[in-house]
């Protein structure tokens, strides 16, 4: 089968041949609609740019990094499927790093990947290689995902946490618990900034707060697991009656241990969680949660990403995404 080149695509797309150069160099002296039609029509046919050639002409690789705290998530699955649907499309490839849960310490064995030219842009996920997030931002593109920018020049996406803690609390609260205790992750900016609107949503329904209600973890699904234990070998004055993960993967482990230790949910205890992974909507019971669009959250990461690439003068983007309460059976009115 002959190999389908830049002239090819040009011919059948109807434009001319240093059009799609400019399409897959990403110029943003291309129309949208011109550049739509151009990279239609390479997937149609299967032609791929040499990334080489592309490199040595234009000094753009056209890679996008996206490094992530943990792929185990199912959050984290849906963010990188939309990153890959909308770095694919825009024609671009997307490289995917897994910084491990103690990304201060996994981070560094991606210096190399980080720092020299593999990618023309990165997107940093919840605090992942926190340590190299300054350095990489003074030599290229970088995108801050549910994590805080070094500096306001910096873009940033991120979900609405202070009105989605409002919401779960307020939502506890009319159930009749008072006793409401919670799970953060691993301790980073963004587990401290979900730790301080936890603390305001709480005082905003004149709940009281205890130390010993409050623990920091990690994401896995075995540290919710074991941190639901935690909490109910307290005694029993000090017991919650209903418990927040900051992430539904934990919240899964949660709903383990309380089978495992026979105790009925939302009976004797309400769980909730904060990401509405796709699996929550089947577990035994359904996880009362947050919901938000992670695929979109990727899509849109990416997209940001590319114009800033495109555009590297324009005014940092500052998005915040809203969230929704999504109310199910792991949830209930307080018992005791």
């Amino acid at each position: 089968m002959k190999k389908q080149t830049i002239n090819d695509v040009a011919r059948l797309s109807g434009v001319g041949k240093a059009t799609v150069s400019r399409v897959f160099s990403g110029s943003p002296l291309v129309s949208e609609t011109t550049r739509e039609k151009v990279l239609e029509t390479a997937r149609e046919i299967g032609y791929r740019p040499n990334p080489v050639a592309r490199a040595l002409t234009t000094a753009k690789t056209g890679n996008i990094t996206i490094v992530l705290p943990s792929l185990q998530s199912f959050v984290m699955s849906q963010i990188v499927r939309g990153a890959m649907f909308a770095a694919n499309k825009n024609g671009y490839s997307l490289f995917v790093l897994d910084s491990g849960e103690d990304s201060d310490k996994s981070g560094a064995d991606y210096s190399n990947l980080l720092h020299e030219h593999a990618s023309d842009g990165v997107i940093f996920c919840y605090e992942s290689a926190r340590q190299q997030m300054e350095s990489v931002s003074l030599r290229r593109p970088v995108l801050f995902l549910e994590s805080t920018p070094t500096k306001e020049s910096l873009d940033c996406i991120r979900t609405d946490n202070r009105t989605g803690m409002r919401l779960l609390v307020e939502h506890l609260s009319e159930l009749g618990h008072r006793r409401i205790a919670a799970v953060f992750g691993r301790r980073s900016a963004y587990s401290e900034n979900r730790y301080i609107h936890f603390i305001a949503a709480m005082e905003g329904v004149g709940l009281p707060v205890t130390e010993d209600q409050l623990l920091f973890s990690n994401w896995a699904i075995e540290d919710g697991y074991r941190d639901f234990r935690s909490l109910m070998e307290l005694p029993f004055s000090s017991r919650p009656s209903a418990i927040i993960f900051i992430s539904d993967f934990m919240a899964t482990g949660a709903l383990r241990a309380a089978a495992d230790m026979g105790i009925a949910v939302p009976n004797e205890v309400s769980i909730a969680g904060t990401d509405d992974a796709e699996t929550s909507a089947f577990l035994i019971p359904k996880l009362t949660t947050l919901g938000f669009d992670p695929h979109g959250l990727g899509e849109k990461s990416v997209q940001q990403l590319i114009r800033r690439i495109q555009y590297p003068d324009e005014e940092a983007l500052h998005l915040v995404v809203p969230v929704m309460l999504r109310k199910r059976g792991s949830t209930g009115p307080v018992r005791c």
